[in-house]
Order: structure tokens, then sequence, then C-alpha cells
């Protein structure tokens, strides 16, 4: 390059900075703000006032990364000593925190993120209206709700260390802004894209050398090796090593490069047995990371090796072949470097090195094709077929009316959207009891067979998905499935027999079978997603008790069962075969609805910009989206895609989005270091890193005026899309009813989040009314990574409606995360391989959808009792009814300590009662804090209490507060001396250890409707001598929507050839009419001439 280029390259540098800074200045900067670039002198007599209303951004820099246990306390910066005036920013073992005397009632306030990696952050911190935020490069970390406002008072502001010198930072601290304001999001993501900017322009995105570019040809020896002395390369936390190999050497070890010894600063480039890896000890725990690829083959072959702080990649000729989520930092170092051998000479590398060069960034898979030799060249076969081949399964075309029930639900998910209030959601399975991790103990009671009862209800229903855990070497159980009247089950299993047995038969029921994991497995995951209707009550047995987890002994008791109960029979129900259901879960990838009169919006080669958003579907009209589907390419399916890659959906003119989720959770995968095959029924994807990523969404999105679609690029870089396509069924195909139909919508997305030790990760909380139908959870480096429980809450209750005895049970899985990709019709998981640690699972929700009529609140765990840190993400999915439409009204509520409660609602008991004292917590309900409060219990006669309702209810739903302590509480319902019987009050399980328990029962319309006052008359029934019957509070729930139950019987598609439908004939018996109408006038006017 000439001197007078580098001039003016160095010119044009210096004008550039310049501009940022001045667009720093002119956008950022309000009023009364205070700008530090290096943040090195202290400055005396700091007139800033933070106040009530504050706002602190700056740049920063750990020197070296560490565990959350490293540098007890550093502070940033602060002002003042600790009176009043102070404030201060801080680490606590590496966790983000701030402290003001005067605010949060002296109480520090932390932020559950840590920022100790070696990794350049952009923080700020925001006060303002009573909300405390904390944000790390653009995203918000937390959220709080804080009082106080810091006083005016001039003091000095010390930067790296308090006022009085102590708790130093050792770390990097520059362009310290403060603000007398709250800065909004769209400020703060500004702020942190100039920033970024800055720092690549000051060199953080540099190729730091190139050794070896004219080729060396090493032979294995010890004088083979090329020393490079004093080599000051470093590498720190971001970097790329590229070069270029030739080698047969196939056995044993072999360093292509290595910097210094095996100590701090070390790293180095190798073979094992010819597959390209990587080590450094201060990164992945000092243990190698392996590529999965063997280079060994006397061809020509580039490598890179490339990492972001988080992910480690490996590139073989310009095409990505694994990667692996890796923590740790390099750090400085001057120490002589080897070529083909470690330093010492050991473990020599025989073959040819060329143009070894090293970067202080990652560089993406563009820029790594781009260096590419020239006689190696990438190719990138692309599946012509969008869909896996098929069975040819067609489905019929159908108009949803009402909600449906059992296989029909399953079959006909047209109907999905309809929302259903008759129905809740309910789990049993084998939760510790002592809210340890001991998860593995199932069996309420010993029936009168001596069979060991692990589901027992009364009242309408259906059993959708039954998961059980057990080891193939222990003495094999059969289960038995009771329905209503029947005293001999109506299906009996042995534990070897799903997958094979009717109609426990593939792809809706079989085994999976867990690893070897070190002598502990394998172990069989049994499950069955055949949906099993009942009317008066449902009882599942097992021959033998499922205990313990010892393989020795023979143990293994792992399982839950998901059914759905509604508050009145479904008379007219749609008899289907399984047969059917089959036929679509086996044909993968294809619409599992009637789809031939849709219309259909293709697109061909669009290309969104970085940060920008393309709509690829714009439609004024009555009807649904019927499906989404996408298809990208080559370097485009990098990996991070799934979260690069944003789809948003506006219903109806709303002004926010209804639907806004990364592309990994919209189509059920977030994981995507290595390639899957996940399929399930109504939405999946194919993905082979680096080459292509085929997604599918088919769950029905009615509206009924506009529906925008549009694709949001949140990367840096440009992404292609290869293919996409929009489905759309007109109104005059499938319409469905605004008033009974709800929206289908996304919550709100949880992003990676760094786990809080004691506390769940809270993937979503929704408030309003409806049914979630799937959701998707990830883990990052979590210790224990399968043992976190899920936890659903629902309508406000704090005891779990849904619960799971690990992360991967939840989605029917067991043993781990340690084998993907697995994926049925109804779930599955990514992940990578052999670890626990990261993963990905999907589970649909279509029979046992989670129904909610004011809220529902997705928790996760985090290892046996959330010690397992690491992250989090994930996000569910749901149709809702409009906010603007009113679902229930809160009508009611007796409290049975308070006098003056039961005497308000004439509260009698006809006979004796006792009175006790409970101090306990709720089994893993949200608040786990013990409380103490009083119940009524021993009852020897009837409890009756008036309750006012609302008068246009469409039902009535008691939620009671109790104790289960002694399980099995039974009770007759009357609702004005008339029986509900539909079903009797009953929970079947116990807990000694935390007692309190939420539960509810839902009395139907036709007891209340047209009322607004009622008598609620409970009847404690014995269950084996004893009446367990207790109460402290009701809380009384109007349902003010409802949608009613067919009163007709579906005509069955199966033999709709065979037989005329209604309006057939109906049509044919006008034509008979008219047509006799016009013979007769005929004949008439023939005799009249």
């Amino acid at each position: 390059m000439s001197d007078l280029s580098m001039f003016l390259d160095h010119i044009y540098i210096c004008i550039k900075r310049l501009c940022f800074i001045l667009l720093f200045v002119a956008l950022t900067l309000p009023d009364t703000s205070f700008f530090f670039k290096e943040c090195l002198e202290d400055v005396e007599d700091f007139v800033y006032t933070p106040g009530d209303r504050f706002s602190i951004n700056f740049d920063m820099q750990t020197t070296s990364a560490g565990s959350p246990q490293d540098n007890y306390c550093q502070v940033l910066l602060a002002k003042n000593d600790k009176a009043e005036g102070h404030f201060e920013v801080w680490l606590y073992n590496g966790e983000l925190a701030f402290y003001a005397p005067e605010l949060n009632n002296g109480d520090a306030i932390y932020s559950g993120h840590y920022v100790n990696d070696g990794k350049w952050h952009n923080i700020t911190v925001v006060y303002g209206d009573g909300i405390f935020k904390f944000y790390d490069n653009g995203e918000v970390l937390k959220e709080l709700q804080v009082s106080g406002t810091i006083s005016n008072i001039p003091a000095k502001l010390t930067f790296k260390r308090l006022n009085d010198g102590t708790y130093q930072y050792n770390g990097k601290l520059r362009n310290l802004a403060f603000y007398n304001e709250v800065l909004t999001e769209s400020q703060i993501d500004e702020l942190y894209n100039l920033r970024k900017q800055e720092w690549q322009e000051e060199g953080m995105n540099t190729m730091l050398v190139t050794l070896a570019d004219e080729g060396l040809d090493l032979k294995r020896t010890d004088n083979g090796r090329h020393i490079v002395s004093n080599f000051d390369v470093n590498i720190g936390s971001s970097f790329s090593i590229t070069g270029v190999v030739r080698t047969s050497q196939k056995d044993g070890i072999a360093v292509i490069f290595a910097k210094g010894d095996k100590i701090n600063g070390h790293y180095e480039v190798w073979l094992n047995n010819g597959e390209l890896a990587f080590y450094a000890p201060e990164m992945n725990f000092n243990s190698s990371v392996y590529s999965g690829v063997n280079i060994a083959d006397g061809k020509k072959h580039h490598f890179a090796v490339v990492y972001d702080g988080e992910i480690l990649m490996f590139y073989v000729d310009g095409k990505v072949k694994s990667g692996s989520f890796v923590s740790g930092h390099v750090s400085d170092s001057v120490m002589d470097a080897s070529i083909g051998a470690l330093i010492d000479g050991t473990f020599p590398y025989e073959g040819y090195i060329e143009d070894l060069t090293i970067y202080n960034y990652p560089l993406d898979v563009s820029e790594i094709r781009k260096i590419l030799p020239k006689d190696i060249e990438v190719e990138i076969l692309l599946p012509e077929e969008f869909h896996v081949e098929g069975n040819g399964c067609k489905p019929d075309e159908f108009q949803p009316t009402v909600p449906l029930r059992g296989i029909s639900r399953l079959v006909y998910p047209q109907a999905l959207p309809l929302v259903d209030f008759s129905a809740m959601v309910n789990y049993e399975g084998s939760i510790s009891k002592a809210g340890d991790n001991a998860d593995w103990d199932w069996g309420m009671y010993q029936d009168e067979k001596g069979e060991w009862v692990l589901m027992e209800t009364y009242g309408p229903g259906c059993l959708y998905n039954f998961t059980q855990h057990r080891y193939p070497t222990s003495p094999e159980p059969t289960f038995r499935f009771y329905f209503d009247d029947e005293k001999e089950p109506r299906y009996e299993i042995k534990l070897s027999e799903f997958g094979r047995k009717e109609p426990f038969v593939k792809p809706l029921a079989d085994i999976y079978e867990g690893p070897e994991d070190g002598g502990r497995g394998p172990i069989w995951v049994v499950r069955s997603f055949i949906p099993m209707e009942f009317k008066k009550y449902c009882k599942v047995t097992s021959d033998i008790k499922l205990e313990g987890h010892d393989k020795a002994k023979g143990e293994g008791g792992w399982g839950h069962i998901t059914y759905v109960k509604y508050d009145t029979y479904n008379v007219y129900k749609r008899e289907i075969g399984v047969e059917k259901l089959k036929n679509m879960a086996e044909n993968h990838t294809h619409d599992p609805k009637y789809s031939e009169k849709n219309e259909y919006r293709e697109i061909k080669g669009l290309t969104i910009k970085a940060g920008e958003s393309v709509k690829i579907f714009d439609k004024k009209a009555e009807g649904s989206i019927a499906s989404i589907k996408l298809y990208l390419a080559g370097e485009n399916v990098t990996h991070s895609v799934l979260k690069d890659l944003w789809i948003r959906i506006y219903w109806d003119g709303h002004e926010e989005s209804d639907v806004s989720a990364p592309i990994g959770t919209f189509f059920g995968n977030q994981y995507n270091l290595s390639g899957c095959e996940n399929h399930h029924l109504m939405l999946g994807m194919s993905l082979k890193l680096g080459e292509y990523l085929k997604c599918y969404n088919y769950f029905p999105m009615p509206f009924w005026e506009r529906a925008v679609v549009e694709l949001n690029n949140s990367s840096m870089r440009d992404i292609d899309i290869h293919w996409a396509e929009i489905g759309f069924t007109p109104s005059s195909v499938c319409r469905y009813d605004k008033q009974k139909t709800g929206y289908f919508v996304s919550s709100e997305y949880y992003p990676k989040t760094e786990n809080v030790q004691g506390k769940n990760s809270v993937i979503a909380n929704v408030e309003g009314s409806g049914h979630m139908v799937y959701g998707v959870m990830s883990g990052y480096g979590i210790m224990n990574g399968c043992e976190g429980d899920v936890r659903v809450f629902i309508d406000g209750r704090k005891s779990p409606e849904i619960e799971s005895d690990g992360s991967e049970s939840w989605a029917s899985y067991g043993w781990g995360f340690v084998t993907p990709p697995q994926a049925n019709p109804f779930s599955g998981y990514n992940g990578a391989y052999n670890s626990n640690s990261y993963w990905s699972m999907v589970r649909l929700m279509l029979g046992d959808s989670y129904y909610f009529k004011q809220s529902i609140r997705f928790e996760l765990e985090h290892g046996g009792a959330n010690e397992g840190l690491g992250c989090h993400s994930g996000q569910i999915f749901l149709y809702m009814l409009p906010e603007s439409m009113e679902a229930y009204v809160v009508t009611d509520e007796i409290d049975v300590s308070d006098k003056e409660s039961l005497d308000k609602h004439d509260y009698t008991v006809t006979g004796s009662y006792d009175t006790k004292t409970v101090y306990s917590a709720y089994a893993n309900g949200i608040n786990t804090d013990s409380k103490e409060g009083l119940i009524h219990v021993d009852f020897n006669g009837r409890i009756s209490f008036y309750v006012n309702i609302d008068k246009n209810n469409r039902g009535v739903i008691l939620n009671r507060t109790s104790s289960q302590q002694v399980g099995r509480h039974c009770a007759n319902i009357y609702v004005d001396d008339v029986l509900v019987e539909e079903a009797k009050w009953y929970y079947a399980d116990n807990n000694p250890y935390y007692q309190w328990l939420d539960d509810s029962f839902q009395i139907p319309e036709k007891y209340t409707k047209g009322k607004d006052r009622i008598r609620i008359t409970i009847e404690p029934v014995e269950v084996d001598g004893v009446k367990t019957w207790n109460h402290a509070k009701y809380q009384v729930v109007s349902l003010l929507f409802r949608e009613e139950i067919a009163q007709e019987e579906l005509v069955n598609p199966d033999v709709k050839d065979k037989f005329f439908t209604l309006p057939l004939l109906l049509a044919l018996g006008l034509l008979v009419v008219a047509g006799t109408a016009v013979h007769y006038i005929r004949r008439k006017k023939r005799e009249g001439s």
C-alpha cells in the first residue's frame, strides 16, 4: 500500500470516529448529562443529581474471564462515601449490581447477570417511575420495583473503586454517560449499536498474524517443527484460527500449531487420530473440543476454528461441521510458539501446512469462504423437495363450529382455535413430596384388587398422555386403564408392549431407550399420546409398586399422566378410530388439515438486510393462515440463525405484534449446533448447519379483517431466504365465529437469561383467557441439566396444575438429553450429544391443551433444587380471546378463619367438625414460604353457604384452599339443593410435607344460569372409612364466556361417501318439490289446451 493510500485511509478512519462521537452527542445525550471517555481521573464535587429518574450507560470489560466466585467485590464507579447522595455500580462475584443507601430501603439491587467473561459489555442502569432496570448490550436483564430518591449532594466521583480506595476493579471502563432522564429501549439499543461499531473501528476485528504463508512441508521428526520466538499474539475470548493442511497421519496425536507450554495462555490446534480438535487449558474446563470430522485423508483441506466467547465452531473447506458451547478465556502471554508439534517437540505432525492465520474476532461463514484456496470449492447439495415423503393421507374438509375432544381434537386441528371454557387440564405423577429431587415414587394408594393407583378422578374427561420410565431389567409392570362403571380394565398393557399392542401403536405410542450412562442405564421410557375419553370416572393402575431409582434392586418409578376434565360430558361425541390419527401422525411435514382449496403466496430469493424487517404476507380478508414455511440455504444457515431471524404477525390491525418470536421457538427447536430432522404433527424442521434449514408450522391462525406477517433480521449480517410460502384458507372454506375463537399468539420471548440460585426461570406469565398449544424450552450450561422440573400455574392458583419429574420428562423423554435429536408426533428435542447441559425441547399440547380463564404462568427449574444455574430461554404459544372480551369475574370469597365472612355467607354445618391450625407451605408453588392458616376438618355432616355470582354467568368455578396432609378428599356438590351429577369433587393425592393446596371444581351452567346468588352445599364422602375433606378458603369465579358443546352428532368423514348428508337430502327434496310443481303446471296447461 502506498504512503498516500495509508494517509488517506488514516484520515478516513479519524473522520469516521469523529462522526460517531458527534452522532452520539447529537442523538443520545439529553440535557444535564455528563460524559467521560476514558474514566481515568476522579472528579471532585461531582454535581450530577440522579434523584428519582436517571440512566447510567458505560462500556466495561473484565481483564480475564472467571467463575462467579472470582473477585468477591469490585466497584466500577462510585459517588460520595456511603451516605446521602451516594450511589455505586459494582460487581458481586462477577454479578452486576447497583447500590444507593436511599434506594430500595438501603438494600443492594442485583441483576442476576454475570459480566466477568473477558468480553466487552455495554451496560445501562435505568431508574424511573418506581422501576429499576439493568441492560446489557441493548437487552433488558431484569426489572424490579424500587422506591426512593438519591439526594443532590456535590461529592467526589471515583472510577474503579470506592471513594476510600477499597474494592478495586481491575478491568476496563470507558464511555461513561450520566442522564437525568429514563432512556427508552430504542435509545439504549442505539447506544449499544454505536458502541459496537466503535469497538470494531478500534481494532476489535483484526487479522493478527499469518504464519507459514509460503507453506511448510513437515516430517514426523522433532526437527520437523517450526519455532516462532516470543509469540505475543493473544486470542482472549473471541478469535478465529484458520489454515490449510494436507496429511495422511491417521494414527495418534499430531499438533498443527501450539503456543507455549500447557499453562495459562496456551492454545493449540491438533489432530486426534485424524480428527480436528482444539485445546486451551483455560477453556472448556481444561478439556479438548472435538470437531467430529477427520481430515487426515491425504487431501488438501482448509480449516477454521472460530470462537465467539460462547460457541466454538469448526469449519472444513468452507462448510460448518460442528459447534459446541464452550466457556473460558485464554490469558494474554508472550511465549514461543510451534508449528508442527508441541513446543517441546512432542506429538509431531507430518504433512503440509500453509497460511496459519489468527484473527481476534469470530469469522462468519461468508468471510471464511472468501479466504478459501482457489482449488477448494464449496459444494452445497440442496434437497429439491421441501417435504419428506408422506403416506398420502388426505385430510377431510371440516368446518369447526364447536371445540372438539378426544381423537377428534387431534384429527381435526382446524378446531384448535375455538376456546373451551368447559375444560381444565390436570396432572398426576411421581413428584417428590419433600420438595427434593427424589421424583421416582409413583402411586397414591393400593386398591381393593391390590393394584397401585397412579391416577384417579371423577367426572367427564379425556386422558391424553401417559409416560413411565423404568429399567428394562426391573420387574415388568402391567398397566390397567379403568373407565366409568366398568369393573374390568378397558385396556391392559405391559411395559414392553407399547408401540405394538392396539390401540397403543406407533407412532402414537412407543418406547424410547435411554443410554447406558456409565452403567446406570439403559432405561426405557414408554409413552402414549392415545386419547381415551371417559364419562364418569377414570383410574389407572400398576400391578407393581413404582418406586425408587436403584437399578440393582429392580426399581424405577418415574412417570406421569396428563388429562383434561370437562364440566359436562359430550353426549354427541364423534367416534373416530385410532387408525385415522395414526395415518395423520405418519404423514410427516405435510399439512394435517384440509388444504386443497387454500391460496398460497410464494417468495423466492428474498434478502433481508441486517437490522431490517420485510413484510412477506399482507392479506385484507376473512380467513386463516393455514401454513408458514421457510427454506434457508448455504451460508445463511449459521449457528445463530434460529435466534437472529424473527417472525412477527399482526392480526386485524393491531399495532403491537400478536406473535413475536425467533424462528427457533416458532418452528420448535432453538438448538442448531448439530443437525436434526425433528418433524412433528403441527410443526418441525430439517436442519443441516451450513447447508439447509427447512421449517413448517401448520397451526391454524384465524383473522377477520387483516393479517400481516413480517420477517425481521436482528443480526449484523444480511440473511437470504431461499424460499418461503404462506398458505391462506378463505372463510368460504373454513370460517371461524369471532365470538368463540382465539387469536394465535405468543408469550413475550424469554431470552437466554442467567438463572438465579433458588429461583425458577419464569418462561412466560400471560394474563387473559385461552389455552396453550405448544412450548419450546432451552437450557445452556446447566449443571444437572435435565433435573429441573416444569411447573405450570393456572388462574392464580398456587399449586401447579402441571409438573414434571425432570425437564425432559415434560416432553415424554427420560434419562436426560444425551441422545439428540429425538422426535415423535407430539414432542422432541435437539442438543449437544452426550450432554445434559445444552438442549432445546418442544412439547405440543393439542389434546391436553393448558386451558386457562385468567392467567397462565410457565416456570422451569434448573437443577434438582434450582442449584443448576446456567441459562434458560423459551416461549409458549397460545390461542387467546381478545383483551376486550370479558371472560370471567371474581364474584365472592369466603374465609373460614373470619367470623364476619362466615356470617355474611350464612355458613352452616349440619353436624360436628373440628378446627385446626396449619403451618406449612405450598408444594413446589409460587409461594414457598410457610404460612399459618385455619382449616375446618373432620366433618360429620354437610357444609352450606351462600355466594354471589354474576347473573349472566355461563357456569361457576369454586377455587378451594385446603390442607393435603391427608389425601383422597371427596365430596358431593349441590347447588340450591340440586346435586351436581356430572362429577364428585375429588383430590386423590396427598403431601404431609408441603400441606397447603389450591384446587378447583367447575359447576356447569345449567345449575347457575340466570342466578345472582346460589347456595353451595358440600357433602363430604367417606373414602376407606374416613372423611378427609377440609377447607380454609373458597374463591368464586363466574364465567362469562362459554362455547357451546356439540348438540348434534357430526358426520364421520370415514363414511361420508356412503351416506347422504342432511344438506344434500334437503337439496334433493327441494328438487323433487320443484320438479313436481313444474310437472303439475305443464299438465294443467295441456289439459287447458
